[in-house]
Order: C-alpha cells, then structure tokens, then sequence
C-alpha cells in the first residue's frame, strides 16, 4: 500500500481504477469524494486545447439543459444555478467553487435572456441542439487532442451521477491543474532538441560504409536512404528509430495527439569538406531557412542532425533560439526544416582536415487527426529537398557565367532576403494578420457581433439596471476598427506568458513577434489619433511618456527589456542608470503616462472611450507581475491555497 497525496495522484503515472479506495473509502465525506473525483478527472484531461474547449462546450450544454427546464417555470434556471453554485462552494475548492459560481451566472442569464431562432413555442430545437451539441463537442475535443474521456474509464452509474453533476467545478478544476495553461500558445516556442545517442555500433558501421566509397575530398558528398544497402543500411534505420530521438521528439510534442513518422524521401548520409566559398557551399555560412513551407499549419518537418566523428571546428548556430552547438561523435541536433533560422561557422584557427561525416534524418510530427495534411507535407518536402539537391549540385562548383550567377544570385542572395524577412516580420505573422483582417472584413459585413449583442439582449437589460448602454455598434460593422480591437493586445499577452512561463521559449521569434505586434498597435494608436485636431497637452504628455519608456529601454539593453535575464539569455544585473535610479517600472511607466495622452485628446477619447483604458490595464497588469515576481515556478505553489491536498491510500 502506498500513501498519495490528491495532487501528486494527478500528476502520477498510478492508474486509478473505476471505483478506486479513494471513491469507496470517502464517499461519505464530501472533501475527499470531490478530491478523488477531480484527481481522477484531472487525469483525462491534461491537454490546455482539450481543458480549453470543455470550458466552452460544458457551459453551453448546462446553459441549454436549465434553458429547457425554464419551459416547466421560467424562474428554474436561476433557481437551478443558483443551488448548484450553493452546493459546489461547499463541497469543492476555493477556485473550482467560485469559478462555477461565475459560470452559473453567465448559463444563468443566458438562458433567461438568450434569444435563439427556431426555439419559440412549445419546441425548443434550438435549445435541444446546443444540448446535444455540447455533450458531442466534448467527444470530438477529447478525439482531436488524443485523450480518453473520463466516462469511458467507469461503468459505476453513482460516479456517473457525481459526474454530471459536478461538471463545471471539474472543468474548472482542471484547468487549474493544468501545467501549461492556453495562456501558454501566445509564448513563441522552441521545438528545437537535443540527445546523445548510444548506440556506437551502428554509428561505426556507417563510418566504415562511407570510408569505402572513398569520398572526393574537394567537395561535398551526398548518398540518399535509397543508396545504403545491408548492414549499412540497417544501421541508418536503428539510429533514425533510437529511442533517445524519439523521446527527444516527444518531449515537445504530446504524443497522445501528435503522429511522429520518418520521412525517408530525405533522409541521407552527408559528408562535408572544406567549404567552397565562391559556390553555394557558402549558403550554409549564411543564416537561412531550409524549407519553403513556413505557412503550412499544425505540422513540421523535422531535420535531425546527427554527428557520426569527432568534431572540434565545426558549430551548428540556431540564431533565433539561441543555441551553439559543436555536434561531436553521436550528438544529435534537431529543428524545424520549413523555419528554423540557422547557419554553421568553422574555427579556422583549427586544422580542418578530416571529412565531417553526419547523418541527416527527417521526421514529420502532424496532430494524428490530421493524418493526410501531415502526409502531403511530408511530400511536398521530400520534393522540394530532391530540387534543391540538384541546384545545389549544379552549383557547388560553378564554372560557366551563367553557374556563378546561379550560385551567387540565384541560391546566395534569395538565401539572404527570405532568411531577413523572416528575422524581422515574419511569413507566418503577415499571414496571421492578412487572416485577421479578413476575419474582421467577413464579421463586419454579416454584421456578427452587433446579432450577438441584440441575441443577449445586453442593451435592454443594460438600461433597465440603470447602466450605460453600449455605445458605437456601429463600430462592430467597420472592419478597421474590428482589426484595431482584434491586434492592439497580442504584444501584452505575450509579455505576461512570457514572463510568467520562463521556459521552452524561441528567443528570437519572442523578439521579432513583440516588435512586430507592438509597432501594429501603436502604429494604428498614432494613426487614429493623428485624424483629430491637435491637444498641446495630450501631446506633450504622449512625447514625455514615450521618451521616459525609450530613455528606460536604452539604458537596460534591448534583450533584457524582452525578459533576456528571465529567459537566462543574460545575467541578471542591477541596472542604477537614469531613469532606473528615480522611479519604478520606468518603461511600463512611461508607457503608461504616453497613452493617458492619447487620452487626454478629446475628440480621441470621445470615439475611442475603452482602448486606451484597454491598455493600461494590460501594462498595469504585467507591471503588477513585475513587481510581485508573479511566474510559475512560484505562483503555482499557492494552489495549495485553493486546493487542499488529501492524503488517500492506493489499494
């Protein structure tokens, strides 16, 4: 017998049976019934997407199932909300109780308020449908991320009960549970990985192999998967499968969701020499990208560097996520072939004699519910590696006029362009933002939200409580202000994962994205404001805040001021400099004072009543987190205010 505590059983590899001790032994007192409960239904569902969309389809079937009892009286929604609140705070947590009470509230008005077509009269449909759809909804979260649902590990029909009717506080419960909240996607992430494999056997195999084919010593030298054969080609296959790869692979991706499959049609045996610097050898001196399918979704292709001899000339430099790495006798580099940014560099005050023998394998990693667009990627990689491997042939020793300018413009300067675009924008980010703005176009004209505001009846309800009403609708059929709503925040969501998160993080990508999404929204701040006539003070307030928030970010460096002694980039350092030395939180600050000059324009304030307040309260959010040293290695340890642990036994 073993004794767990409730949290440390969540998160445990023990498997917890149908009717566990913890149910059978406690179900009597109502603490350790919901302690049990939630540990077990915390186990199923781990996954930030799948807690993410319980979150949105349980409400909305709970919401439909007290809207179809408001047909027997009109009050039992609120009647029903309100006791279920009752019985959740005093049988669950602090935060599963409150959250459900704020749920309850929102299912409450909705089903009292919601005006739904087809759902008049004696038959519901529409109310019947958002109850069935949200109990489906919940399968098909549960079939895209991978995880089993909780009612298919029990037949006990008490715990089905218990079940049902503690939906929301578990909902709620595991989403507090989860490691790495849907706060975590707005962090740029690094997928690259690192191993060391032990299988010298195979790595000595392909090392004869190759001294066998004599390669030419002047140039490089390429044999496809397709070319190895026997031992040699056997050995290729147990290091592409090791299980120090693999579990490379998934530990960043969920391998209940995702597939990870070898993409063959790639995979080689690459043996460099010295770099011919006046053909496209030099491309691998440059920063650049290997693949052209940046924009291709949900999946990548992995090109995994592994070293099969000694090596000490050599480095492998991931510029944006920070990393050198010299790969030396069974090291293993991996990255995304389609937009990691990368080049390597030679230290030349070493003798470079011996031919570097490496192994190129290539993985595709798609989520396993969309097995043929990972597929086709797969494919359409393999093609444009085999293209690129011919120009790359045809140009490595370039003799004629016209080879030299397909080495040095055709291959070097795209090379170029494509890797700087890519530093500073980004393919993905103009694709996100082009999107974004269609959304918005699309959204204003059918005019979406201005039918969601009227459906809730917000306006009515708004006045006959005495509030102000919400003004501009009008501003919901313009699709510039949609966009303005959509793109003026991304940057302070971003701070506030970030900072709080610290791990698992592509530096470089943070960088670009923050610059890029923080130029969007004050780019469009400044255009608003610039239509209205000139306020001396607004604007001189706008010139002091952004002047103290420059003089800030000069003095404590670009990589700090974007987290670089969180992220362990730099080490930390007191910074004493002006303005450091007179007042707090300096740049956040002058931000601060920069938009209250917005403001302070009336015309400005008048048609924009809620985005400057907007902004503020996103800085003075992650300012309060700056000051409060709010992260998770540390924030999470108060769950235990929230969640008390209680110690069961396992039979």
């Amino acid at each position: 017998k073993a004794t767990v505590s409730v949290l440390n059983c969540a998160r445990s590899s023990i498997t917890v049976k149908p009717r566990s001790a913890q149910m059978c032994n406690q179900r009597g007192a109502p603490g350790g019934m919901w302690a049990g409960l939630s540990a077990e239904f915390r186990m199923y569902h781990q996954n930030s997407l799948n807690v993410f969309l319980h979150l949105l389809t349980t409400p909305m079937g709970w919401m439909a199932a007290i809207r179809l009892a408001g047909q027997l009286n009109p009050s039992l929604p609120a009647v029903i909300a309100a006791v279920h609140s009752v019985v959740c705070m005093a049988t669950t947590g602090v935060a599963a109780g409150v959250g459900t009470v704020v749920l309850n509230a929102v299912c409450a008005y909705l089903a009292l308020n919601l005006d739904l077509p087809y759902d008049d009269g004696a038959y519901p449909w529409a109310t019947v449908a958002l109850l069935v759809a949200g109990y489906v909804l919940q399968d098909v979260a549960h079939y895209v991320t991978g995880e089993k649902t909780f009612q298919s590990s029990y037949a006990d029909p008490v715990k089905f009960f218990l079940h049902t009717v503690y939906l929301l506080p578990l909902c709620v419960d595991a989403w507090m549970g989860l490691r790495r909240s849907p706060l975590y996607w707005m962090v740029p992430r690094d997928t690259t990985i690192q191993a060391k494999l032990n299988d010298m056997h195979s790595i000595s195999v392909l090392k004869k192999w190759v001294d066998a084919k004599c390669p030419n010593k002047s140039t490089t030298t390429h044999w496809w998967y397709w070319d190895l054969q026997g031992e040699a080609k056997a050995a290729f296959d147990r290091i592409c499968n090791s299980a120090e790869i693999q579990n490379a692979l998934a530990g960043v991706w969920d391998t209940n969701a995702y597939a990870i499959d070898v993409v063959h049609g790639m995979n080689e045996v690459y043996v460099a020499s010295p770099t011919a610097l006046q053909s496209s050898d030099k491309v691998f001196l440059l920063d650049h990208i290997d693949g052209p399918w940046t924009l291709w979704p949900f999946c990548t292709v992995y090109r995994v560097l592994a070293a099969m001899n000694p090596n000490e000339v050599v480095t492998t430099h991931l510029t944006e996520a920070k990393r050198e790495v010299m790969l030396t006798t069974g090291d293993v580099l991996g990255f995304d072939f389609n937009r990691e940014i990368h080049r390597v560099s030679f230290d030349t005050s070493k003798a470079y004699d011996e031919q570097r023998l490496t192994l190129k394998l290539h993985y595709v990693v798609y989520p396993k519910v969309l097995l043929p667009f990972g597929k086709l990627l797969a494919f359409v990689t393999t093609q444009y590696d085999i293209l690129a491997r011919r120009l790359f042939l045809f140009t490595i020793q370039p003799k004629t006029f016209i080879e030299k300018v397909s080495a040095r413009i055709g291959v070097l300067t795209t090379t170029y362009a494509v890797e700087r675009f890519e530093a500073f924008v980004g393919i993905n980010n103009v694709a996100k933002l082009a999107a974004a703005y269609a959304g918005c176009c699309f959204a204003a004209q059918c005019r979406v939200i201005p039918a969601v505001l009227e459906a809730l009846n917000l306006d009515e309800n708004l006045a006959a409580a005495g509030l102000p009403t919400i003004p501009a609708y009008a501003a919901f059929t313009d699709p510039a202000m949609l966009f303005l709503m959509c793109t003026s925040f991304i940057h302070y969501l971003t701070y506030i994962a970030t900072f709080y998160y610290r791990s698992g993080v592509n530096y470089g990508r943070l960088l670009r994205d923050c610059k890029l999404y923080k130029t969007v929204s004050i780019g469009q701040l400044v255009y608003y404001y610039a239509q209205y006539q000139i306020d001396p003070v607004s604007l001189a307030v706008v010139l002091v805040g952004y002047t103290l928030g420059g003089w800030a970010a000069y003095a404590i460096g670009m990589t700090r001021t974007y987290f670089g002694a969180e992220l362990d980039i730099v080490a930390p350092k007191w910074i004493s400099a002006f303005p450091y030395n007179c007042v707090p939180h300096p740049m956040i600050l002058g931000a601060v004072i920069g938009l209250a000059g917005f403001f302070l324009n009336e015309g400005f304030r008048r048609d924009f009543p809620f985005l400057v307040p907007a902004h503020i309260l996103l800085y003075l959010t992650h300012a309060a987190q700056e000051e409060y040293n709010i992260h998770d290695a540390d924030w999470r340890s108060l769950e235990r205010f929230v969640r008390k642990p209680v110690a069961v036994k396992e039979e």
